[in-house]
């Protein structure tokens, strides 16, 4: 790693992109991070320990935008809630088989509402 010639090794706490809490973790950014880094940063959209485990629990379903991707918001659910959700058959298996979805915004607020909030 390449220190900051100002700031060192520029450490941040990175935050979990699915909850916004912080994640068990510091992250050396060094010279990779122009200025001085924040406190708390959101570095990728892997979830915290908290998070994946919620998500094992079940099938995730992620709210996301075409052209930018989740957007912070989603569900777990059963496998007999993703056979009621999806179509064709195919789409059913293929959610199935990697345990996740994502859904555009319209449909998962007229499924989901907005009592969703991060955890």
């Amino acid at each position: 790693m390449k220190l900051h010639p100002k700031f060192g090794v520029n450490a941040t706490i990175p935050l979990c992109f699915w909850c916004g809490k912080e994640r068990n973790e510091v992250v050396l950014l060094g010279a990779a991070y122009r200025g001085e880094a924040p406190k708390n940063l959101c570095l990728d959209r892997e979830p915290c320990d908290k998070c994946a485990a919620n998500m094992a629990k079940g099938i995730t379903i992620m709210e996301a935008r075409e052209k930018h991707g989740p957007t912070g918001r989603w569900v777990v659910v059963t496998e007999e809630a993703v056979q009621r959700l999806f179509q064709p058959e195919s789409t059913v298996e293929a959610v199935l088989r990697h345990r996740k979805a994502y859904m555009e915004p319209e449909v998962f607020q007229k499924l989901f509402g907005d009592h969703l909030t991060k955890e």
